[in-house]
């Protein structure tokens, strides 16, 4: 199975980390093929040695071997209940098992500990979030007794307030190709998000102990009062009519209820979904929304993850959350083209297949209330988790101005921090005294305020890093963090590639009250010659 470039690209750095690193995070979007990526990885590295795959859910362990088998033409062996890859007379270069019966066992005695950790020099964790947990912990110090075993996980949806404790399992994040990337590429489709204040509710009264997130109970006894009800079905009534919706409620009774109301507006069979449908009835049900036979599934906790269905036209978020993990595995449901994009020569191409094709784009309903202090999360804090909050915040008071694609959100959220940012800055009289080192290069380089993941947070630039900051004559380069001095290095790299003006050359342009951010190198320099008369810079 032939990777797509963006997988090629993502494969090369993670063994380039490799090299440098005992472990490595690829950050990858829901829909963009994470496990067809490492079992490319997997088939790579198995000329230095057989290579562990562990999982969390029984489901993923079948489809890990039937990828394993499909891309690469790999067998593997199953640890998994009554399944013993050590058992196996011939040993696959791959073992696939879950967590759970890793560390199964008494005494001490653990079924891991009947493989030797110097057969494997690869080990991979399905989804990275899961190993700060004790389990995938004590999985990884097993297997870690091999000095020359490299780490390598993969995630889709890291919250933020999973990076940190992420950043303390693995050394460096390689890739980060998120959702947003992916859309611009043609490779997923476009949410157009329309968010809707749900007056006279009030969200700040419905937190969990600790803060992290909302309580369901307390959500549910907010949600199904009469008013906020059909403050939720109306627009879904009226913006999604009768494409085809998933809906994320908060309890059964506010699932039942809702499917009731939205059965009684004529835009197409509803029918509600939670752990208590019997499997009989689930899968009658599963059947008729994939034929179309049902148009909207409300459902309780059932398809955040795991359910592939591509011509899914809307999703409706009516279970407002704090979890940007939580959000992004539901919208992914969602943002898979309903047409193959595979084969086609760009992303120009990708995406005027998709617009042409009968899923043009998704819609999302973000549905928030007033929650004081306590932010709901929306599609724009999930497709913009790179962005500042101060541009997110930005991003969702356009969005609630009407139905727009996110990405075109987000873009006139940058530009309106820009504007800002020179209104502030138009105030300020010029010194010619002043010291270039005092100026901060991201706000000369007018660079977007993106801010900075959790796993980076205190881990200072590499050397090489420093070296490339400093050939670019970029101050104080020994002070910058990992995170910031890759971003600054990408953009300074980008600017010499498009022949645009040095952060040296930007700085005095900024001095001498001109924007600098498109003028290019040479007519930087005819500029300063000007001010300055010709001289070295």
């Amino acid at each position: 199975m032939k990777l797509r470039d963006y997988q090629q690209a993502a494969l090369g750095q993670i063994h380039t980390s490799l090299e440098d690193n005992r472990s490595a995070l690829a950050v990858m979007a829901t829909g963009t093929g994470k496990t067809i990526l490492f079992a490319h990885l997997v088939a790579d590295r198995a000329k230095v040695g057989r290579a562990m795959i562990l999982t969390h859910r029984q489901e993923i362990i079948s489809q890990t071997i039937g990828k394993l088998r499909e891309a690469v033409n790999i067998l593997a062996d199953v640890e998994l209940a009554e399944s013993r890859a050590d058992e196996s007379f011939f040993k696959a270069p791959v073992v696939v098992g879950s967590i759970q019966t890793q560390i199964s066992g008494r005494n001490g005695r653990r079924r891991m500990h009947r493989f030797d950790p110097s057969e494997f020099n690869t080990l991979i964790i399905d989804e990275a979030h899961h190993a700060v947990s004790n389990s995938y912990r004590a999985a990884i110090q097993h297997y870690r007794q091999n000095e020359e075993l490299r780490l390598v996980s993969f995630t889709a949806t890291p919250d933020r307030a999973d990076e940190r404790a992420l950043g303390m399992v693995f050394d460096d994040v390689p890739v980060d190709y998120g959702i947003l990337a992916a859309i611009k590429d043609g490779w997923l489709v476009e949410p157009s998000v329309r968010v809707v204040e749900i007056e006279g509710v009030n969200f700040d009264t419905c937190m969990k102990g600790g803060g992290k997130d909302f309580s369901p109970d307390l959500l549910a006894r907010e949600l199904t009062y009469e008013e906020p009800l059909h403050a939720i079905a109306q627009p879904i009534i009226d913006v999604i009519g009768t494409r085809k919706s998933v809906v994320f409620a908060v309890s059964i009774d506010h699932a039942e209820r809702l499917a009731e109301i939205l059965n009684r507006a004529n835009i197409g069979r509803a029918a509600s979904l939670c752990h208590k449908t019997p499997d009989d009835q689930r899968i009658g049900i599963m059947s008729d929304y994939r034929s179309g036979r049902i148009r909207h599934l409300v459902n309780v906790g059932i398809l955040g993850e795991g359910v592939d269905v591509p011509d899914i036209e809307a999703v409706v978020q009516a279970r407002p959350t704090k979890s940007r993990a939580l959000y992004m595995q539901q919208l992914g449901r969602g943002t898979r083209p309903g047409v193959s994009v595979d084969g086609l020569a760009d992303a120009i191409e990708r995406r005027a297949t998709i617009a042409a094709s009968s899923k043009p784009n998704l819609i999302v309903l973000d549905f928030v209330g007033n929650a004081g202090r306590h932010k709901c999360v929306t599609a724009l804090d999930a497709l913009g988790g790179r962005y500042d909050d101060e541009v997110i915040l930005l991003a969702e008071r356009l969005a609630k101005t009407g139905e727009k694609p996110a990405s075109v959100a987000l873009d006139e959220a940058v530009e309106e921090w820009r504007r800002l940012k020179e209104e502030e800055r138009s105030h300020i009289k010029a010194d010619v005294k002043y010291k270039m080192t005092t100026a901060n290069p991201f706000d000369v380089l007018d660079m977007s305020p993106l801010r900075q993941p959790g796993w980076y947070v205190a881990k200072p630039a590499s050397e090489k890093q420093i070296a490339v900051l400093e050939k670019f004559k970029i101050p104080d380069a020994d002070s910058y963090t990992k995170a910031d001095a890759s971003r600054m290095i990408g953009e300074l790299i980008g600017r010499s590639k498009s022949k645009l003006c040095t952060y040296r050359q930007a700085m005095f342009l900024r001095r001498f009250g001109y924007d600098p951010t498109e003028i290019s190198f040479k007519d930087a320099g005819a500029i300063l010659d000007q001010k300055f008369g010709k001289r070295k810079r």
